[in-house]
């Protein structure tokens, strides 16, 4: 079931009219408090401190999804009636799991953070505390003259040691729990970075560490850190159609084959990514245009032999690349078009062919 921004509205309209009736009907109440405890219950499920924005967000979350009839939501549900909520209360137009776990990290870092920074205050606390003592015990030093007032400054120093110890032991127990919680932070963090790069099907890098890759590198060849660099765009030609004749499983299966080939045909310092839909970029290091053309002759030629075995037969396609490379004056943008635009030769030429940026000038 489709759970739409018109279903947490009406959730918004529920709670307002519930709070302008004087006696809620039994039936409302119990619907509000069924939504409360789903919240609470998620909350201590994903381990997190229970705060008013959390509680607000996920209990907006659970309402929308008992108003929509949907009583035993799968995960997916959840998700996406959460992204709804939490877009809503936020004011964030566009949020995916994704963004949704970096705010659950970003929040937890900032809480183990101040966790750390008040174990340190009483640490230090104690320190000064104890130092205070300590120079009050030396000022009694002066002051003793029998063995009893000896005895009662050493039992008051072996006192105040043995608070200090068993305080610091159990500063020691929180700063340990701090550390943990930071290591777990840190490979979730890093966890987080990988799948927000990586595309989950193919395993590939996605468009946005395309663009960010080719933003380095060609401030990398303005300071003449590398000789030369090519991309090439890729696109399986009529992909839809093998979509539509064989399934969208076996078109998902076609994309990880290509993008196994690609892997495969590439160099260690060559970098492939997952563009978006069917198509995938390269980014062909140190190599000028023409070896980049030798390059994806060889993808061109692997892709070309694909074959999928189905009910109905073999399923294959081919692919069609276009080619562009970088000068000191372009943007991501420019050296992106550039590469765009052989592609939509090498589609207009007859497909499962390659194109560059020099074809295109001599079309002119």
């Amino acid at each position: 079931m489709i759970i739409e921004k018109n279903d947490l509205i009406r959730a918004f309209e529920f709670v307002k009219e519930v709070e302008k009736e004087t006696t809620s009907k039994k039936e409302k109440a119990l619907i509000l408090a069924e939504a409360t405890k789903k919240a609470l219950g998620q909350l201590s499920e994903l381990n997190l401190a229970i705060t008013p924005d959390r509680f607000q967000i996920w209990f907006y979350a659970f309402l929308t999804l008992i108003l929509k009839g949907i009583f035993n939501p799968t995960e997916d549900d959840i998700i996406r009636s959460y992204l709804l909520a939490f877009g809503e209360l936020k004011g964030k137009k566009e949020l995916t799991p994704t963004a949704i776990e970096k705010e659950l990290v970003a929040k937890e870092v900032e809480e183990t953070l101040d966790l750390s920074k008040v174990v340190l205050q009483d640490a230090i606390h104690m320190v000064e505390k104890y130092s205070k003592n300590l120079i009050e015990r030396e000022s009694n030093l002066n002051t003793i003259k029998t063995l009893t007032d000896l005895n009662a400054t050493i039992t008051l120093l072996i006192e105040e040691i043995r608070i200090l110890q068993e305080t610091n032991r159990e500063l020691k127990k929180e700063l340990n729990k701090s550390i943990k919680k930071v290591e777990v932070l840190k490979e979730r963090i890093r966890s987080l970075y990988e799948r927000s790069t990586k595309d989950p099907l193919t395993n590939l890098l996605n468009r946005a560490k395309f663009e960010m890759t080719i933003d380095k590198l060609i401030k990398n060849y303005r300071e003449d850190r590398i000789k030369c660099f090519c991309i090439a765009l890729m696109d399986i030609d009529n992909f839809k159609k093998l979509n539509d004749l064989y399934g969208h499983a076996v078109g998902d299966e076609f994309l990880r084959r290509c993008a196994e080939v690609i892997v495969k045909e590439l160099r260690s310092c060559d970098l492939p990514f997952r563009y978006g839909g069917e198509e995938f970029a390269v980014i062909i290091v140190d190599t000028r245009i023409k070896e980049a053309v030798a390059v994806c002759e060889r993808l061109r030629r692997n892709i070309e032999e694909i074959r999928i075995s189905t009910e109905i037969g073999n399923a294959k396609t081919t692919i069609s690349i276009g080619i562009a490379e970088a000068t000191k004056e372009d943007s991501p943008k420019s050296l992106i078009e550039r590469a765009d635009k052989a592609l939509y030769l090498a589609k207009r030429d007859g497909k499962n062919c390659i194109r560059t940026e020099k074809d295109l000038t001599a079309r002119l």
